[in-house]
């Protein structure tokens, strides 16, 4: 919990020193397992901030509750984005180092890799799409992810926009399905 609050500081310290945007999305969504058809409640924070052009951190903090175990699983993920964009077509990557929490369970250490293209459209909305790949640093924690992630978004204000996404699991381990609606506040 310290390091979370440390990460979090720093976060907000950089945030006070980028000259470009900073930005909380909170999402709630449903995930459901292909195999099993078991329910599980998610909720996604994502703080993310400019540090240079081109270059942003976020931190990401992701809950879930499975209905019928209660068990509870947290995701800590500290990441960079590098990004450019061209003609309204904005290509990224993203990394990330992070922990897994699980009920039960010790926690270990994961890396994430995410490239995508985000695309402004007419009218206020937006989409994004990206390839997430997750897994443990020792193979031995089994946390292997190929992940599909898709999203709209709808800006309601200059500062306000509501997401609705999708994510994909295609790394056949354990297939899962998660729809969530978010909304982001850039600030």
């Amino acid at each position: 919990m310290k390091l979370k609050l440390t990460v979090l500081a720093a976060l907000l310290g950089l945030s006070a020193l980028a000259s470009a945007d900073t930005s909380f999305l909170y999402s709630d969504g449903r995930q459901t397992d292909n195999a099993t058809h078991a329910l599980t409640n998610v909720s996604f924070f994502n703080f993310r901030t400019s540090v240079v052009n081109g270059l942003a951190a976020d931190l990401v903090i992701i809950n879930k509750q499975a209905d019928e175990t209660n068990l509870v699983t947290n995701r800590t993920e500290l990441g960079l984005i590098a990004s450019t964009t061209v003609l309204g077509v904005t290509p990224f990557v993203r990394g990330a180092v992070a922990e897994k929490q699980k009920s039960g369970v010790n926690s270990f250490a994961y890396y994430v890799a995410e490239p995508g293209v985000s695309v402004q459209l007419p009218a206020g909305f937006s989409a994004k799409v990206s390839y997430m790949y997750r897994n443990a640093f020792q193979q031995a924690n089994n946390d292997l992810l190929n992940e599909y992630r898709a999203s709209i978004g709808y800006d309601v204000t200059k500062a306000t926009t509501v997401v609705v996404g999708a994510l994909r699991d295609a790394s056949g381990f354990s297939p899962a399905s998660t729809n969530y609606v978010g909304v982001s506040y850039k600030f």
